[in-house]
């Protein structure tokens, strides 16, 4: 009897380990997408500095908008951009003291790489309002859902995958008559979802434009509370324009990236994609257990 249960414990303890590190390989089966708009120096055309001049043009009031979305690698679509800019259209007509009309930049212009003297003559405004996004995708499935799609029926029925969808919106504000900056904000949005192994592609596609145009939404709401830094604007600090667009050149990331919020929620993450996820190697470990107690009853 001793016997037996001194093999017993030994198989078990086997069973435990080849368990665990089986389910743990499967539990860091994913992906992780990353999509970001281009450069600022891609969509707009370097223009002589400003600030050189005497004199300054003065802000005024209600100011007239053009909103140009800069573009990225296509895994958010221009449709889904120029609906969200429509939005954010909508959330400034609401402050009717500091805007008084707004235009959206056509995609066929922001792909000629205007200067902005051709936004400002082309639509109207003394203010533009450019728009950058990055988007991280990561797909997981934890050790039991991808042991369970082996029997083929469960995944086209059990939502064993998770979609994590994170999302930041940058915006710059400037003046374009003076080439200056007039303040930067940001908006962001992150969500889970689950899906079959199936169907993750759809899923992770429809996350991808609900998570952007969520976080565009946040970004009117943090654009519209900053609107009032127009009544305090001193173009004697404010940063060119031009020296923006020579920076961004080649760095392939969006602007106002810098920024304590914005670094904030990138080491949060960063920091969710190094883990592999949330599946926990304690219950693989209580599988393993469980199998050993299983397999002792039956002894």
């Amino acid at each position: 009897m001793e016997a037996i249960s001194v093999k017993s414990l030994s198989l078990g303890l086997f069973t435990i380990v080849l368990v665990t590190v089986a389910l743990a390989g499967c539990a860091h089966n994913g992906r992780v997408r990353e999509s970001s708009s281009m450069s600022l120096d891609k969509v707009i055309e370097s223009a002589k500095d400003s600030r050189v001049a005497p004199d300054k043009s003065p802000l005024a009031f209600p100011a007239s908008v053009a909103i140009l979305m800069v573009p990225g690698d296509g895994q958010v679509p221009e449709t889904v951009l120029h609906q969200a800019a429509e939005g954010l259209k909508q959330q400034l007509f609401e402050n009717k003291k500091y805007i008084g009309s707004v235009s959206i930049v056509s995609t066929f212009d922001v792909n000629k790489k205007m200067t902005l003297e051709q936004v400002r003559a082309s639509y109207a405004a003394d203010v533009v309002i450019l728009i950058f996004y990055h988007q991280d995708q990561r797909t997981m499935q934890s050790g039991p859902a991808a042991l369970l799609d082996a029997a083929i029926v469960p995944a086209f029925v059990v939502p064993g995958v998770k979609v994590h969808t994170a999302t930041l919106i940058e915006g710059v504000v400037a003046h374009i008559p003076s080439n200056a900056v007039i303040f930067r904000t940001s908006g962001h949005e992150d969500r889970n979802s689950y899906s079959t192994s199936y169907s993750v592609e759809n899923v992770g596609a429809a996350a991808s434009v609900d998570s952007f145009n969520a976080a565009m939404v946040d970004f009117g709401k943090s654009l519209s509370n900053t609107l009032d830094q127009f009544d305090h604007f001193d173009f004697s600090k404010a940063p060119s324009m031009t020296a923006l667009v020579e920076s961004s050149g080649g760095s392939g990331s969006a602007i106002g990236g810098n920024s304590e919020a914005a670094n904030d929620y990138w080491r949060k993450v960063n920091s969710f994609k190094s883990s592999g996820g949330s599946f926990d190697l304690g219950i693989l470990f209580f599988f393993g257990v469980a199998c050993v107690v299983a397999l002792r009853r039956k002894v």
